[in-house]
């Protein structure tokens, strides 16, 4: 499992790499092992690393970029993702979860002020 985790890491940077250098307009990456329950000190929810977080912190690093946005339609809540960058002011997080996970529910709480309901009222 940590083998393939490692792959759905190298994914999401190469994707993150190449839009950003404009080697392709954009990308969509599909996560077989997403990581989005993984914390910055712990594996949670089967997710051993979080492929989101790496990126991130890869383009920010490694690229200069600033502000970013995560769009995740998974259906459980991504805790680990939101926990991680909940006051990080250039980070939006966008999570179309089914429903309650985790202790977290189904709305979502930014700094950008942007969140969703499940019954599409703003928050």
């Amino acid at each position: 499992m940590v083998e393939v985790s490692l792959y759905s890491i190298g994914r999401a940077i190469g994707a993150t790499e190449k839009v950003l250098k404009n080697e392709i307009d954009n990308a969509l990456v599909f996560e077989g092992v997403g990581g989005h329950h993984a914390y910055y000190s712990s594996a949670w929810g089967g997710c051993y690393f979080n492929d989101d977080v790496i990126a991130i912190n890869y383009a920010r690093e490694k690229l200069g970029t600033k502000r970013f946005a995560i769009v995740d339609t998974d259906t459980h809540h991504a805790d680990g993702t939101r926990a991680i960058f909940k006051n990080d002011e250039e980070v939006l997080h966008i999570c179309f979860c089914g429903g309650y996970f985790f202790g977290w529910g189904s709305r979502i709480e930014s700094k950008t002020k942007l969140c969703f309901t499940k019954d599409d009222k703003a928050c």
